[in-house]
């Protein structure tokens, strides 16, 4: 048997400076534990520059999600991400064919000739996907070149309920194209997700959240080993997601880098090697000495 129930959500939302533009909903992803995001925008009678460039539709320069909980109550964030202005700006999908699944199909009702048509087919530069809770997935564009959609680079950025970022910057932008790329969330969030996209062609990668811990690496020094190669020595703090709970610990780890390896390194959880753990609290190895020695010394 198959059971449906309806009910009537209503929210008023804060006084905007603007009465003459009212909220709209772009957007609507569900949690796994039932909570709905809510992605809204509001239209600006005056169109920016770089919106004007390609014809698009401008928005208020404010980026607004709302969590809507199963007991009816409502969490809003608005997220300061310092987003180039041509994210906020709906762009047309007929004239430039982008191939996104967050279209905005807006239908003209001919009641006269009993007609419906597509009067505006639109495509928002921002989408947001729910990871796995706390965590949220915003991705967005970045171009020196606004009028030219193949220059647009889609990049991503983490955060959390609170909005805050919980994103590495030197990763934001590392997509490359936007205008036919696809991303695609695991039935298990916590598996992250896979981004496919078309250059020369068709490349993937997928992506995950590791949400038990959070580690800061500094470097403290860089050791030649016996056969060729580089041991890089970080101190590092580790804060350990224990009942919600961020429970601090430190030590000394590093990584292993040969001396024909081209590619960037950068220390990340299984990556590195556990070298030192400390137990105790507050306690931070500012400086190592590390030297070759002829003799083995048991």
């Amino acid at each position: 048997m198959l059971m449906k129930r309806f009910e009537t959500f209503r929210y008023p939302p804060p006084l905007l400076s603007d009465q003459n533009a009212p909220p709209q909903i772009v957007d609507i992803k569900t949690n796994d534990d039932g909570t709905i995001l809510v992605h809204i925008i509001r239209y600006e009678s005056t169109k920016s520059v770089d919106c004007s460039k390609i014809g698009g539709t401008s928005l208020e320069q404010k980026l607004r999600i709302r969590f809507i909980f199963l007991n009816g109550t409502v969490k809003e964030i608005d997220p300061n991400l310092n987003l180039d202005p041509i994210n906020y700006c709906l762009l047309n999908n007929d004239k430039y064919e982008i191939n996104k699944l967050n279209n905005i199909v807006i239908y003209l009702n001919d009641t006269k000739n009993n007609n419906i048509s597509i009067l505006h087919n639109l495509v928002n530069p921002i989408t947001i996907y729910p990871l796995q809770k706390p965590y949220i997935l915003i991705t967005y564009v970045k171009t020196n070149d606004p009028s030219n959609l193949t220059t647009y680079e889609e990049c991503m950025e983490f955060i959390d309920w609170d909005g805050n970022s919980r994103s590495e910057p030197s990763n934001a932008c590392a997509w490359n194209l936007w205008i036919n790329s696809t991303i695609q969330l695991n039935v298990n969030k916590k598996l992250g997700f896979i981004r496919f996209a078309h250059k020369h062609g068709w490349c993937w990668m997928q992506y995950s959240i590791i949400t038990d811990t959070f580690t800061d690496y500094s470097l403290i020094t860089i050791v030649s080993t016996v056969d060729n190669n580089y041991l890089v020595i970080f101190n590092y703090t580790q804060e350990i997601n224990i009942n919600t709970l961020l429970i601090p610990r430190y030590g000394l780890c590093a990584i292993l880098i040969s001396n024909n390896q081209t590619t960037d390194n950068y220390p990340y959880p299984g990556q590195t090697i556990d070298i030192y753990p400390i137990a105790q609290h507050n306690v931070i190895i500012n400086s190592i000495n590390c030297d070759k020695s002829d003799v083995l010394i048991v």
